[in-house]
C-alpha cells in the first residue's frame, strides 16, 4: 500500500506528502531494505525537494550500482551530483565519478558527471587532471552557455600558464562574451578581464 502511493504522489511531485508518509509507517521505515527502486528513488527525490539532503543520499546510495536499471541511474546519479555539488562534497563527487563514468546512463547524464568531475577537481587544485576535462567538455554542442564559459575561463588560464597567449584569448574572449552575455558569475568575469589585459 505504501509503494502505491508513494509512486502516485511522486508522479505529481507532492515531495511533502510522501516525506510526512514515510515518517507516519514506521513499520516500512523498519522494512526499508525491501523497498522498490523506483519508490526509494522517489523517496530520495521528496527528501531533497524538502530539504533533507542526509535522508536523501541515505535513500538514495542503494540506488548507485551498475546493477539499477538505466532509466532510475541515470535519475539516482543526477540527484546524488546535485546533493554533492550542493554540500560541496568535492571528493565525493570524484569517487561517484570513479564508479559511474562504467555505468550504463545517457550521454547527458555523462556530460553532467564530467562537468561536475571537471570542477569537482579543478576546486580541490587538481588542475593536471581537469584541465583536460575542460577541454573534453568543449568539444561537446550540448554543453550549456554557463558551463562553456566557465569551460573557457578554465582553459584561459591553462593556456596563460603554458604562454600560449594566442590560445588564452581566445578561450578568455569566448569566456567574456559568455559571462556578460547570461549576466552570471562577476568574480570570474573579472578575472577574465585582467587575463585579457
Amino acid at each position: 500500500a505504501f509503494e502505491d502511493v508513494a509512486e502516485e504522489l511522486a508522479a505529481a511531485n507532492n515531495f511533502e506528502q510522501i516525506v510526512n508518509y514515510w515518517n507516519s509507517f514506521q513499520v516500512v521505515q523498519s522494512q526499508q531494505r525491501k523497498l522498490s527502486a523506483p519508490v526509494r528513488l522517489a523517496l530520495a527525490t521528496s527528501f531533497w525537494e524538502t530539504k533533507d539532503p542526509d535522508n536523501a543520499s541515505r535513500m538514495l546510495k542503494p540506488l548507485l550500482s551498475a546493477k539499477t536499471a538505466p532509466e532510475l541511474l541515470d535519475k539516482a546519479v543526477l540527484l546524488s551530483l546535485s546533493i554533492l555539488k550542493d554540500d560541496l562534497a568535492w571528493k565525493q563527487i570524484i569517487e561517484l565519478a570513479g564508479s559511474a563514468f562504467s555505468w550504463d546512463i545517457t550521454a547527458s547524464t555523462l556530460l553532467d558527471l564530467k562537468y561536475s568531475l571537471a570542477l569537482a577537481q579543478e576546486t580541490l587544485g587538481k588542475t593536471k587532471a581537469s584541465r583536460p576535462l575542460w577541454a573534453e567538455l568543449m568539444e561537446d554542442k550540448h554543453l550549456s552557455p554557463q558551463r562553456e564559459a566557465l569551460a573557457s575561463y578554465y582553459l584561459a588560464q591553462e593556456a596563460n600558464t603554458h604562454g600560449d597567449y594566442k590560445m588564452a584569448n581566445i578561450y578568455a574572449n569566448n569566456a567574456l562574451d559568455l559571462f556578460l552575455e547570461y549576466q552570471f558569475d562577476p568574480q570570474r568575469l573579472k578575472s577574465t578581464l585582467e587575463l585579457l589585459i
